[in-house]
């Protein structure tokens, strides 16, 4: 379990953090445990992205330093989490819509098992850009850990769950504005996995620059993999 004060590993059996001196507060049952660690990462997840949602490039390293190591890998494990919920729901809410030119070809209405196909298809999707970033992140022999790697991934996961989300409430009619938003998440993608690369992981600018579009490609096409397969 991780220090409620600082952040860092606790053994299970002490009574103190051996890092800060905080006292440390057992929960009854492993349940509750949970409960806490899982609120604790949905907090600092929201308190992360309050700092680099609008501005990647400059708020990405502050927010990370900002949780430690073993915090930063829980946040980014909730917005993947977040990401994959949002992004399996929009493209639930996507074929929905789409139900009507479906029926033509006596297609049935996409039910239950849609719902799942799409979250199993996000669920992919969004593994294969936290593997991609973390084998990066290993070849460039980054001087951070592996909390880097999940925390860039789970903050640059967010964009595109957000819009396949508003892509199954809006649907195809508003292409204009889907297509605004297309190109903000787009561009967002880019500039934190670029901010991640360079400020986190501490690339040149040129590595950064190369490793942002392998990461892109090699992630959309498992994905792409993925709904083939479940399509």
């Amino acid at each position: 379990m991780f220090c409620q004060q600082c952040g860092k590993d606790v053994p299970a059996e002490a009574d103190a953090c051996p890092s800060c001196g905080a006292k440390v507060q057992h929960d009854s049952g492993k349940a509750d445990e949970i409960m806490r660690q899982s609120k604790e990462a949905t907090r600092d997840a929201v308190s992360a992205v309050s700092r680099f949602a609008i501005n990647p490039v400059g708020g990405l390293r502050a927010a990370f330093e900002s949780l430690g190591e073993a915090r930063a890998v829980a946040a980014g494990g909730a917005m993947g989490v977040v990401a994959v919920i949002t992004m399996g729901i929009g493209l639930y809410l996507f074929q929905r819509r789409a139900f009507g030119g479906w029926m033509a070809y006596g297609q049935s209405a996409p039910g239950f098992g849609a719902l799942i196909k799409s979250i199993i298809v996000a669920l992919v999707g969004v593994a294969a850009l936290f593997a991609v970033v973390t084998v990066i992140r290993m070849l460039s022999k980054s001087r951070e850990g592996f909390g880097a790697g999940a925390f860039i991934a789970g903050a640059a996961s967010l964009y595109p769950g957000i819009l396949f989300f508003l892509l199954g409430i809006l649907g195809m009619g508003n292409f204009e504005v889907l297509g605004i938003l297309m190109i903000f998440a787009n561009a967002y993608v880019v500039l934190t996995l670029y901010a991640g690369y360079s400020r986190l992981c501490g690339m040149g600018e040129g590595q950064a620059a190369l490793f942002v579009p392998i990461t892109l490609l090699v992630s959309a096409w498992i994905a792409k993999i993925a709904y083939a397969a479940m399509y």
